[in-house]
């Protein structure tokens, strides 16, 4: 059994990268989705204040300056939350496999009750 499932387990090893790699992908989009959104209702609220100026041009560079300067900062933040997800995976697997090479088991059932008592009414007279 445990040669099958070390069989099975190298078989389903390169599938596992990739849906890790589309879940990222995924979770990215969700998160430039829900970041564009938060985006258009700032940037809404933003345009009701500007619209109090007198000057018709002070208005329009206001706007094109606060919607690139958020832009690029939303892409920036966006690029480096994908990049410490994508280290943070890798960190795991690479201490997953150090921890397969020294024999370190991620669950040893031979530890499980190592501290508890056999008889704790004893321990209480």
């Amino acid at each position: 059994w445990k040669f099958m499932y070390e069989d099975l387990a190298a078989k389903v090893e390169p599938f596992k990268d990739q849906l890790e790699q589309f879940e990222l992908e995924k979770q990215a989009l969700l998160s430039r989705h829900k970041n564009a959104q938060n985006e258009v209702d700032k940037l809404s609220k933003e345009y009701a204040k500007v619209l109090g100026h007198q000057n018709h041009k002070q208005k329009i560079h206001h706007m094109v300056k606060l919607k690139d300067e958020n832009l690029s900062l939303k892409n920036e933040v966006e690029n480096l939350r994908t990049k410490d997800t994508m280290n943070r995976r890798r960190i795991e697997k690479l201490t997953e496999k150090l921890d397969a090479l020294e024999g370190k088991k991620k669950y040893d059932p031979s530890l499980a009750f190592k501290n508890c008592w056999e008889n704790p009414r004893e321990t209480q007279n």
